[in-house]
């Protein structure tokens, strides 16, 4: 670019001087122009036309680099617009909230599953100490109906613990197939 600003000064100080000396020719016309001037205002005339040629040369070479920039450019944006179509889109904010939904359910179904499982544990000690105190009365030949009612209570509990445990896991296991079982008919 600085070559271009050079090139452009040149030719201004060259037509300058042309202007200058077609004054001059202009005044010694009617006295008669020497050979010497005429030959200055020859070279000066020229170097003018040299330095105009080598200006329109340079703009046509930046015009030819800015066609090529421009194209460039033009196909980095095809590009760009290319892979953004092509890329692909991330989950929609339904997605993650049905997601977010469903982890929330697993997660109350695992805190349901764990109370269960607290009152199975208990319940089992519970049949476990009517159990032993069964055995212990059993040995000394005494039966009391009120530790046998105790340990069939307890077993009764446990029974309906584990029972409500399986429920729980059919349930989840039916809530896990059933999005699935939808999709395929769907299909």
């Amino acid at each position: 670019m600085t070559e271009l600003t050079d090139l452009e000064r040149r030719i201004a100080e060259a037509l300058e001087r042309i202007r200058g000396g077609v004054e001059g020719l202009s005044a010694a016309a009617g006295a008669g122009a020497s050979d010497g001037e005429m030959d200055a205002l020859r070279a000066d005339l020229e170097e003018a036309q040299a330095a105009r040629a080598e200006a329109e040369a340079a703009l046509e070479e930046e015009r030819t680099r800015t066609a090529a920039l421009e194209q460039r450019l033009a196909e980095a944006d095809a590009a760009l617009s290319e892979a953004e179509a092509s890329a692909p889109a991330g989950p929609s904010e339904a997605e993650v909230d049905a997601l977010r939904a469903k982890a929330q359910r697993l997660e109350d179904g695992i805190e349901a599953a764990e109370a269960e499982l607290r009152t199975l544990r208990a319940t089992l000690q519970e049949v476990q100490a009517a159990n032993a105190e069964l055995r212990r009365t059993a040995i000394t030949g005494v039966t009391e109906p009120d530790l046998i009612n105790r340990s069939l209570a307890a077993d009764l509990e446990a029974v309906q613990a584990a029972r409500k445990a399986d429920l729980r896991d059919m349930d989840t296991i039916l809530r896990t197939l059933e999005p699935l079982l939808e999709g395929g008919r769907d299909a």
